[in-house]
Order: structure tokens, then C-alpha cells, then sequence
């Protein structure tokens, strides 16, 4: 009798244990499945801010130009065989710099000042006719056209506008850009990553998980005249 009552006692025990087990790993399951949601739910709003932040970039088409060896120091090219269209602005750049160009009414353009092989062609859609200038006495050279490529490009005044507004107007930036979480973001040059383009920064709340994304712009920078390859780096909480 006193066997099968240590027995029992002992079972209850096991028992007792084995529930214990699994009433922590049960919890830890439900922790870890809405950790995994929620964390899902984040990831995703990173997905969001980023879609939502290039959307206010412009449109772009680019043609590389591939120019033989000319005896004079400027060359003719046509437009209007390669692209079709109407152009806001046109940029005529060599090794991401932009180089002097005419554009006559034809919408031929003369490359001045020739420098290299490769040219490209960076085209913001505008009318032809109100860009009328005189043509200037370049060879007719033979040269090979890339098949036109389409883009997403910032110009350096809409971050401007973008970093003022982060520092003096965010909750109203966050409307206007649809972000759906708190941010801070910096844009650093591809090619020199210690050159840091614009740095937006707020305070992080403490114990709150902060994500990050990475992904790549081109910017237009205006007052350079050229073109920059850049990492946009953005944390959200």
C-alpha cells in the first residue's frame, strides 16, 4: 500500500513536471510567433518607406553614346532617331560629369569639348521647340547608341527641400511622404561612403527595436552638375 502510494506520488510528479514543460515552451511559441508578426509587420513598413520615398524621385531616360576617334575636339549626334519624346531637360554627361552641348532645332546636339569616348545622354522630358539654339560647326561622326534606359533620379534641391522639412516640419513630412513609422535616414556617396550627403537624425525612444534598410539612388546634384551613385540608409521604430 505504501509502495503504491509513493507510486502515485511519484507519477503526480512527473506529470506535474511535464506540464510545467510545456505550459513554458507553449508561452515561449505565442512570444515568439507575435515577436514574428510584429517584426514581419515592421519589415514590411521598411518595404513601404522606401517605395513611398521614391516616388516623389523623377523620371529619367539615359542613351550611352560610343564615339569613334574625330579630328575635331566636338561632334554631332541626333536625338531624334534614338529617343522619342518631349524633354523637360536634357544632360549631355561624360564619367558622370556634365560636359557643354548645343542642341539645334532639329533636336541634334553637338557635344563641345570632347574628352572621352563614352558620353551620356540624361533626357527629364521637355519641349524641343522651346530649346532652340544654333548648331555648331561639329564633324559628322559615325557612333553607336545604347538601347534607351529608364530610371528613377533625385535632384539634389527635392533632399534639400526633404532635410528641411525632417528638421523643421516632421510631422507633416511623415503626411505628405506617407511614412508610416518614426525615422532617421542618412545618404552617403557610393564611391566614398565617408562622404556623407545628407544626415537626418531624431532621438531613439530606449528599449525600442530599431530596424534598418539599405538601398541605392541616383542623385543630380545641381549645383556640381553631375550625376551620384548613392546608399540610402533609413532605421525605423
Amino acid at each position: 500500500m505504501n509502495w503504491n502510494k509513493q507510486g502515485v506520488t511519484h507519477f503526480e510528479m512527473i506529470a506535474g513536471l511535464i506540464i510545467f514543460i510545456l505550459a513554458v515552451f507553449g508561452s515561449l511559441a505565442l512570444y515568439n510567433s507575435y515577436f514574428k508578426n510584429s517584426n514581419g509587420l515592421e519589415r514590411a513598413n521598411l518595404d513601404v518607406f522606401e517605395k513611398n520615398f521614391i516616388k516623389h524621385s523623377d523620371n529619367f531616360t539615359k542613351v550611352e553614346i560610343f564615339v569613334g576617334t574625330i579630328s575635331r575636339d566636338c561632334f554631332n549626334v541626333s536625338l531624334n532617331s534614338n529617343v522619342n519624346g518631349s524633354f523637360e531637360e536634357l544632360y549631355v554627361l561624360s564619367n558622370n560629369t556634365r560636359t557643354n552641348f548645343l542642341l539645334d532645332v532639329n533636336g541634334d546636339i553637338s557635344i563641345e569639348n570632347k574628352n572621352s569616348n563614352v558620353y551620356e545622354l540624361y533626357l527629364f522630358s521637355f519641349d524641343r521647340e522651346d530649346k532652340r539654339l544654333t548648331s555648331s560647326p561639329c564633324e559628322n561622326v559615325f557612333v553607336d547608341y545604347s538601347i534607351p534606359f529608364t530610371g528613377k533620379i533625385f535632384f539634389s534641391d527635392t533632399l534639400e527641400d526633404f532635410k528641411m522639412n525632417y528638421t523643421n516640419d516632421y510631422d507633416n513630412l511623415k503626411k505628405r511622404w506617407d511614412f508610416p513609422n518614426d525615422f532617421s535616414m542618412t545618404i552617403k556617396d557610393v564611391e566614398d561612403e565617408k562622404n556623407i550627403l545628407f544626415n537626418m537624425t531624431r532621438t531613439k525612444p530606449i528599449n525600442t527595436e530599431i530596424l534598418s534598410k539599405s538601398f541605392i539612388i541616383k542623385i543630380f546634384d545641381e549645383s556640381e552638375n553631375k550625376i551620384i551613385n548613392a546608399i540610402v540608409t533609413v532605421q525605423i521604430w
